[in-house]
C-alpha cells in the first residue's frame, strides 16, 4: 500500500504516530540529519527491490541512469492495471502523473491541472481519481476543525515514491538544495509517506490529512477515530523558531481539547518545546 519507510529500509521500523497520538514526544529524539543524508533518503525512495534503494548511489549520472531505466517500467506496470478498468488516454495519463510527481505535496487544484495539461476539468479530476486508485498518488484530505470530519474537495497529494518524484521533477540530486520549491515538496512528501504508513500500523481509524483555513495551514494532520489530533509542520531547514508554529497555534486554538500536540519537524538533532503543546523534533525521529 505504501513504499517502505526509512525505518523498514534500515531494519529499524518504529511507529512515532502512535506515540504522538498518546502525547509522547520527548523520548523520540534522533541524530542530526545532514542535508546529504536527507537527499539520499529522498532519491533512494522506498519501492521494494528497487536498485535505487542500495546505499552509495550518489553520483548524478549513475542515479539518473538507474532512475530512467526503472521508473518508466514501474509506472507502466502500475498503469496497466487501470487500462482494462477505465477508459483513459495512456499518453495523457502518463503526463498527468508526471506533472503531479514533479510538484509533490501540493494541494490539488483541478482547474490549474486541467489548464497545464490541456484537459477538461472532468478528465483531470477523473485521472487523479484513477491514479489514486492505482496507489500512484495518496490523497491527504482537508480536515475541518469544527468537527473531526474531512472533505474531498481540496486534498493534498503525496506521490507514491520520492525517488519517482525526484526523477519526474528533472532535478539532479546535486541541484536539489538549489531548487527550494521542489526540495521542500520532496521533503514534505517523504514525511507524508512516513506518517501514512505508520498511521496504517496504528489504531483503526487513524488518518492523515492536512488543514487550511483562511491564512493558516498545517502540512499534515493526524486524527484518530475519536477526533484527537496531532499537527505536523515540515521544515527542510536545520533550525526552527517560534515563527514556525503559527499554523499549529491556530489549529490548537480551533480544536481546543482535541489538539494533542503539534510537531515541527526539522533537520536538527534536538527535541525541544517551542510553545505550549508544540514541539520541535528531528525529521529523523520518524525512523531513528
Amino acid at each position: 500500500m505504501f513504499p517502505l519507510t526509512v525505518g523498514e529500509r534500515t531494519g529499524r521500523p518504529i511507529n512515532v504516530v502512535e506515540a504522538w497520538m498518546a502525547g509522547d514526544i520527548a523520548t523520540h529524539t534522533g541524530p542530526e540529519l545532514v542535508a546529504d543524508d536527507l537527499i539520499s533518503y529522498v532519491i533512494q525512495g522506498g519501492l521494494p527491490g528497487s536498485i535505487l534503494n542500495r546505499p552509495g548511489v550518489v553520483s548524478n549520472d549513475e542515479w539518473w541512469m538507474l532512475a530512467t531505466e526503472t521508473m518508466p517500467t514501474y509506472l507502466e506496470s502500475a498503469l496497466s492495471l487501470l487500462y482494462g478498468k477505465y477508459d483513459a488516454d495512456r499518453q495523457r495519463l502518463v503526463r498527468t502523473i508526471g506533472y503531479l510527481a514533479a510538484n509533490p505535496a501540493q494541494i490539488l487544484n483541478v482547474s490549474r491541472l486541467a489548464n497545464e495539461l490541456e484537459l477538461s476539468r472532468d478528465t483531470a479530476r477523473r485521472y487523479t481519481e484513477m491514479l489514486s486508485d492505482a496507489l500512484l498518488i495518496h490523497r491527504l484530505p482537508s480536515v475541518r476543525s469544527t468537527a473531526h470530519k474531512t472533505i474531498a474537495a481540496h486534498p493534498k497529494l503525496a506521490v507514491f515514491d520520492t525517488a519517482f518524484a525526484s526523477w519526474a521533477a528533472g532535478v539532479a540530486p546535486s541541484e536539489l538544495l538549489l531548487n527550494g520549491l521542489v526540495w521542500g515538496g520532496l521533503v514534505e512528501n517523504l514525511v507524508a509517506l512516513e506518517l501514512l504508513a505508520q498511521a496504517s500500523w496504528s489504531r483503526p481509524g487513524t488518518t492523515v490529512g492536512h488543514w487550511r483555513e483562511s491564512s493558516s495551514e498545517v502540512d499534515c494532520v493526524i486524527t484518530d477515530a475519536g477526533g484527537k489530533t496531532v499537527g505536523v509542520e515540515v521544515k527542510a531547514a536545520s533550525s526552527v523558531s517560534n515563527r514556525d508554529t503559527a499554523g499549529l497555534r491556530a489549529l490548537a486554538k480551533r480544536l481546543g481539547d482535541r489538539f494533542v500536540l503539534g510537531v515541527v519537524l526539522y533537520r536538527g538533532a534536538i527535541t525541544f518545546e517551542l510553545d505550549e503543546h508544540i514541539w520541535a523534533a528531528p525529521i529523523s525521529a520518524l525512523w531513528a
